[in-house]
């Protein structure tokens, strides 16, 4: 079943206002990631001793550190010189920034290449596996999936000699698609994994594509401890799809409770710190409000006045300019309300903020009049069929009379890689009011929502 969770409801009655306003302190100073440990790319020059490429180094950290970033990766990766990685790692320590060595993954991968890499500045090694490409090999073939397996098991031993050649102190970490982690599932090039981590070679695994994976099942494979966390790869991503998968990764990572790290290549330091400020501030600030409203119905400061339950919805369709109507039990004030939605398609970018009024009613229909209007943020939702109760907070609570007809409209939502959509009860409508359609009949529906009111009567 969908998660049920509201998402912003900011500042409903006085007390929820200085609730979250307490509990948003300091949002948007780093570190907005909290204990999750973020390691951005960063690119060395060629010539740091040129002015304008120190103040480009110098700019670049600056943007990791607003990212609220505790690390950078560099190395051949850029095609950086070994004594030039050791200058940029010296400078990212001076700033307070561990920086790691990096170098791609291949089939000539040797310990030699590796280790010369790493300078006495930087915490380690990052091994990074590209992208893979290809189909994996059939189930049914299994002379393939055994000569895949042992090429795997040769780099693993070229991996532990890379380990072992690595100075005292200094670390390996790496970055893998998790389809390359089983033979099965390989498309270009086995990593045996578990096998690193059982035996203490790993002390960083980054997994791609791996949203909702319970990385203490890493952790479980041995006594030492072991980071784990997302490995976001964008280089072979489109450009304009690059922060909606990295916002969604951070999302997700957020949420993840077995998460503490994300990695990220391919993505320049001041897009992966537009990222942050947008997506994951706005999540960390949400996530106050949503204890708030949590706090303030506890306390029953909030109550429900009119709702359609999600267990009722079974149907869903996209905003294109809809509304719901609803008639208020009595005289109160609205400080939000709450609709079931979910992005659709939306695989790059994120759409606008989904608009949500509160209007008078004309003739059976939204009226002109706009009484309250609010947002809901696509960063809180899930991608369907992860539909969410999404909450639009309105500045000033909207008077509401009883036995009065009113709208919670909807705008259309223009974006040409995805839109949201509602869930609806199909020929549902009745007392609790009807859906209605800027293109179509929804006379007979009832979209799935709710309409919350400050406890006692207006005044």
């Amino acid at each position: 079943m969908p998660e049920k969770r509201s998402v912003w409801c900011w500042g409903m009655a006085a007390a929820i206002v200085m609730a979250a306003a307490s509990a948003t302190v300091g949002l948007a100073e780093p570190p907005a990631l909290g204990k999750l440990g973020l390691v951005v790319p960063v690119k060395a020059p060629r010539y740091l001793s040129l002015e304008h490429s120190r103040a480009g180094l110098d700019t670049a950290f600056a943007d990791v550190t607003k990212a609220g970033g505790s690390g950078v990766m560099l190395g051949a990766t850029q095609g950086a010189k070994p004594e030039m990685i050791r200058e940029v790692a010296a400078r990212a320590k001076q700033r307070g920034l561990k920086s790691w060595a990096a170098l791609p993954v291949s089939s000539e991968l040797t310990a030699k290449a590796a280790v010369g890499l790493v300078p006495a500045e930087a915490e380690g090694l990052a091994l990074i596996v590209p992208t893979p490409k290809g189909e994996a090999t059939p189930r049914g073939e299994r002379a393939a999936l055994l000569d895949i397996k042992r090429k795997g098991d040769r780099l693993g031993d070229v991996i532990r000699e890379i380990k072992g050649s690595l100075p005292k102190g200094k670390q390996l970490a790496i970055c893998v698609p998790i389809a390359e982690t089983a033979p099965a599932t390989a498309r270009s090039l086995y990593v045996p994994i578990r096998d690193l981590v059982r035996d203490g070679t790993l002390d960083v695994v980054c997994l791609g594509d791996a949203e909702r994976y319970n990385y203490h099942r890493l952790r479980l494979l041995r006594d030492a401890p072991l980071r784990a966390g997302r490995y976001v790869g964008g280089s072979s991503i489109p450009r304009n799809r690059q922060a909606g998968l990295l916002a969604r990764a951070l999302l997700a990572a957020l949420k993840n409770d077995t998460c503490d790290c994300v990695w990220v290549t391919g993505l320049e330091p001041k897009a992966v710190s537009n990222v942050v400020t947008h997506a994951v501030v706005g999540y960390r600030q949400a996530e106050a409000r949503r204890k708030a409203l949590e706090a303030a119905i506890a306390k029953g400061q909030l109550v429900i006045d009119q709702q359609v339950p999600a267990e009722k919805c079974d149907d869903q369709a996209s905003v294109h300019g809809v509304a719901q109507s609803f008639i208020p039990s009595r005289d109160g004030h609205c400080p939000l309300v709450q609709l079931y939605v979910a992005l659709r398609g939306c695989s790059g970018a994120l759409p606008p903020p989904l608009a949500v009024e509160i209007r008078n009613d004309a003739g059976g229909k939204p009226g002109d009049t706009i009484l309250g209007a609010s947002q809901i943020c696509p960063e809180q939702l899930g991608h369907e069929p992860a539909y969410r109760w999404g909450s639009a907070q309105f500045e000033q609570p909207v008077a509401l009379k009883a036995g009065i007809k009113y709208w919670i409209h909807v705008p259309t939502v223009a974006q040409p890689e995805g839109t949201y959509v509602w869930r609806v009860f199909k020929n549902g409508a009745g007392k609790r009011g009807n859906a209605w359609s800027r293109r179509y009949k929804y006379e007979k529906h009832i979209w799935v929502f709710r309409v919350y009111m400050n406890k006692g009567a207006a005044k």
